[in-house]
């Protein structure tokens, strides 16, 4: 539950040495910002998932996409996802909703150490935007009204497309 005790301030477990240099530049900047009191090295899945279930706000930067498997793990642990803003895309399930869903960073990162210290402080927010999040995944994912929800999107895509 989003509302359980969470000990641990910050999860930020993402490697930070790519090919590209447009994900390790992201990558590297949030480490450095993060300092070293906070660890990005891997771990395994195990003390990973055991760390974001214990973590108030985990942190998922640019990857090879604005959108990674870490953000469905955050929603289901019920801690907040914290990222770059998603407002340039358009999502089905809408996933991914500003200051309801998940709460974003600019991504040149001026906002970030200032944002991410005003989310940690503020249960009631952090709380309430990880609640969303989590109700509104399981609600198109695994919920008994999920089928009929992609049944409806792809009804409305095929008639949009007059295919249907």
């Amino acid at each position: 539950s989003p509302s359980t005790l969470r000990l641990k301030p910050i999860s930020s477990r993402f490697g930070v040495n790519y090919i590209h240099e447009s994900v390790s530049w992201h990558r590297r900047s949030v480490s450095k910002l993060l300092g070293a009191d906070f660890k990005t090295n891997k771990i395994n899945r195990y003390e990973y998932f055991k760390e974001i279930s214990s973590s108030k706000v985990v942190i998922s930067p640019f990857g090879l996409g604005e959108i990674t498997l870490k953000d469905f793990e955050v929603f289901l642990s019920g801690s907040l996802l914290f990222k770059p803003s998603m407002d340039h895309m358009h999502t089905w399930p809408p996933f991914f909703i500003k200051d309801q869903t998940y709460f974003d960073y600019r991504w040149d990162l001026n906002d970030f150490k200032e944002k991410l210290l005003t989310i940690i402080d503020d249960d009631r927010k952090r709380i309430s935007i990880a609640k969303n999040a989590q109700n509104n995944y399981i609600k198109y994912t695994i919920s008994p009204i999920a089928s009929e929800l992609f049944i409806g999107h792809l009804n409305n895509i095929l008639s949009e497309t007059k295919l249907l």
